[in-house]
């Protein structure tokens, strides 16, 4: 896993995690030849986290989003749905 330097443009956005107003986010590749990127605020493995899925050309794979109660208002920032 690697991390993503908070001004560094998200996979499968042109949002940084500046932008969206979350303090750090990591990357990790999957079988499939995408990535699943974690964001969150506070630690890395704390409860406060949004992660999502994009393929192997970058794009946001729909339905993949998973977050905390307290992280819910990423999902609009990131422009994603989740269904």
């Amino acid at each position: 896993m690697a991390q993503i330097g908070r001004y560094e443009t998200l996979p499968g956005s042109n949002r940084s995690a500046a932008d969206i107003g979350v303090d750090g986010a990591s990357v990790r590749s999957i079988p499939d030849g995408g990535k699943h990127v974690t964001l969150w605020n506070g630690r890395e493995n704390g409860p406060d986290q949004y992660s999502y899925d994009v393929d192997s050309l970058g794009r946001y794979v729909p339905g993949s989003c998973h977050y905390s109660d307290s992280m819910t208002s990423v999902m609009s920032k990131m422009g994603h749905t989740r269904w």
